[in-house]
């Protein structure tokens, strides 16, 4: 590896960066103009939820999940943002009923099975209820 402590080197790398970034935003920019939004809407939606990002992290921990996607740049940086952050606000709030769904499917589960056992929800087992006195 040869890095130049002056920072020649590193400059040269840089520019290039700098330069593939340019005519990737050139290239989105000729793509915008052709592509109708909601279709370009739909593919970053897309790359959002391929990429998994998280319902419940800000815009800045899930952005180096996306932004090496050539979808990413399907939008101007306003119409990214507001897309992630309506994609968020929807996926939450999927995921919180999921889990609410998850939690009562357990809850009757269980309840079927007191009633299988015919037991109920205030049964105590023998050995617990001497182990009660002892505290």
């Amino acid at each position: 590896m040869n890095i130049n402590i002056s920072g020649k080197k590193c400059a040269g790398v840089i520019d290039a960066g700098k330069q593939a970034a340019v005519e990737a935003e050139i290239r989105a920019a000729r793509e915008r103009a052709v592509v109708p939004f909601e279709q370009r809407v739909c593919r970053f939606l897309q790359m959002l939820h391929e990429s998994e990002v998280s319902a419940f992290s800000p815009w800045e921990k899930e952005l180096h999940k996306i932004v090496f996607d050539s979808r990413y740049l399907l939008l101007t940086s306003k119409e990214r943002k507001q897309v992630f952050d309506k994609y968020v606000r929807e996926r939450a709030e999927e995921e919180r009923k999921e889990k609410k769904n998850r939690l009562q499917a357990k809850k009757t589960a269980f309840r079927e099975l007191m009633d299988e056992a015919k037991l109920h929800s205030k049964f105590v087992p023998n050995h617990l209820l001497s182990m009660k006195n002892k505290f």
